[in-house]
């Protein structure tokens, strides 16, 4: 019996050890910035970086509010580009917490515009039934400004045969987000 009890307290520590890496999340990045590391190599994207919220049509004649975060690299017309969306129906307040959330209705995708030979490709996540495109964000705060972390695969899907494509897909890691809210 008594080995027993020192069994479960022992797994009872373990599982209170155990953090989810988003769980301890902080900011350290400046207001009015978006960060991540892109297949390994650390990319921000602080020009033009704002969120703002939205109601708009979502299906059957219902609305949703809408949470936009993005940024570019830099100032050019062309420039890489991010953008994280949050969807939440019915209509009703975002608050803090990881997304997606289905049980509280709350959508989440990534989207990153890459340069590649002079052209802009388009990526997302959760965009096929293939687990792989996946991304989770957390708000850890939402008030006038918007701070929180950000992760996921994000892919174009398959091109041409026989023609020289970008890359299929990129992995983000250790993305943050501070920006205000424009409304």
């Amino acid at each position: 019996m008594k080995k027993i009890v020192i069994a479960a307290f022992c797994f009872i520590i373990l599982l209170s050890s155990c953090n989810d890496e988003e769980s301890d999340a902080k900011i350290t990045i400046p207001v009015g910035s978006i960060t991540a590391k892109i297949d390994g190599v650390e990319t921000s994207f602080n020009t033009e970086a704002y969120a703002t919220l939205d109601t708009i049509p979502w299906s059957f004649g219902t609305d949703a509010v809408k949470l936009s975060i993005r940024g570019k690299k830099t100032s050019a017309d062309n420039s890489e580009n991010i953008l994280i969306w949050f969807f939440v129906t019915p209509v009703r307040k975002i608050d803090a917490g990881t997304y997606p959330d289905l049980n509280k209705q709350i959508y989440h995708y990534i989207e990153f515009n890459n340069l590649w030979n002079g052209n802009l490709y388009n990526y997302g996540s959760n965009r096929y039934g293939d687990e792989f495109y996946t991304s989770k964000s957390t708000i850890l705060r939402i008030d006038s400004l918007v701070q929180g972390v950000f992760s996921g695969n994000i892919g174009i899907g398959a091109g041409a045969s026989g023609v020289e494509q970008p890359p299929l897909y990129h992995k983000i890691t250790d993305g943050q987000f501070n920006v205000k809210i424009m409304n």
